[in-house]
């Protein structure tokens, strides 16, 4: 695993459309990073742009502390998860 902890390779983006509009750039400059979406959009429209436009996941607002906190916590197991297959590889 590279030298950046785990928790600077999670990007919470906390805004809408201009969020998910950013989507490519982030993932094109840092494709190893995991972008949470949180926006107070709860369309299924909106979550499945920002899911094709590279977010690994999507929260409604608002969120409880706990849904964030799990959500973070897939991402972490998400990256372990890509580290162990790499090692395989």
């Amino acid at each position: 695993m590279s030298d950046k902890p785990l928790a600077a390779r999670i990007l919470l983006i906390d805004d809408g459309e201009s969020g998910i509009e950013l989507l490519p750039r982030i993932r094109e400059l840092a494709p190893w990073l995991r972008v949470v979406v949180v926006t107070a959009s709860s369309d299924v429209q909106t979550a499945i742009s920002a899911i094709r436009a590279g977010a690994a996941d999507f929260l409604s607002k608002p969120c409880s502390p706990d849904e964030l906190m799990h959500t973070v916590g897939q991402q972490i197991e998400a990256i372990r998860m890509q580290h162990r297959i790499d090692q395989l590889e």
